[in-house]
């Protein structure tokens, strides 16, 4: 009976206690967005360390381990700046996608030779690595099981072909994903997406916090 007692004086003290850390609903996504300037200095800042890199590569032979590890960057922040390009609203109805494949397709014939030469045909260029990317995220744009399966054995084998491997595609596909995956919806095409802004800027979704 005394246990009884105190439950029941229990459960009324709690019915007396807001609680909203429980009531409270979710916070809805709030966007953070990307200038068109800065995009073009995203790119502009790749190109420098790229140039860097080579520098040290083919000329001074390796010896600076300083724009070694800044020569890492160049291909995270060409992968961002293309993948928040496709990413926009209307790139997928306009062709942007198939556009920046035909035009990687003639800067990678252009480039293999030199390529070929001085680092050998495996793994193929960076090219080829952002050409791939923008082919798996044209596929599941498209939308249907067909195109999905298309689109992973496409990362399955090509990502075993080109430079940096999968790691590199993941992270383009992360950088397109983060914007084009909405939280947990899809469209009546099957296709995930994420309502995006008209603006000139490449607006992303900010994941709400955990409660």
């Amino acid at each position: 009976m005394k246990a009884r007692r105190n439950s029941e004086k229990t459960t009324q003290v709690c019915e007396g206690v807001s609680m909203p850390f429980l009531a409270k609903p979710a916070a809805p996504a709030t966007a953070w967005s990307i200038s068109d300037g800065s995009l073009e200095a995203l790119k502009w800042v790749g190109l420098a360390l790229m140039t860097g890199d080579h520098v040290n590569k083919y000329l001074l032979l390796d010896a600076s381990p300083t724009l070694y590890a800044l020569g890492r960057m160049v291909m995270p922040l060409f992968g961002f700046v293309l993948m928040a390009n496709l990413a926009r609203r209307g790139a997928f109805q306009a062709g942007m996608h198939l556009r920046v494949m035909r035009r990687l397709a003639v800067f990678v014939l252009l480039a293999t030779p030199a390529f070929v030469r001085l680092v050998g045909w495996w793994p193929l260029n960076i090219l080829v690595t952002l050409g791939l990317a923008t082919l798996i995220v044209w596929l599941l744009e498209r939308g249907g099981a067909v195109a999905r399966v298309a689109a992973l054995i496409a990362f399955l084998i090509g990502g075993a072909l080109v430079e940096f491997w999968w790691p590199a595609l993941l992270c383009c596909l992360g950088a397109w994903g983060s914007h084009a995956v909405p939280m947990g919806s899809r469209c009546s095409c099957g296709s995930w997406r994420q309502p995006r802004s008209q603006s000139s800027t490449a607006t992303f979704p900010r994941w709400p916090p955990c409660p």
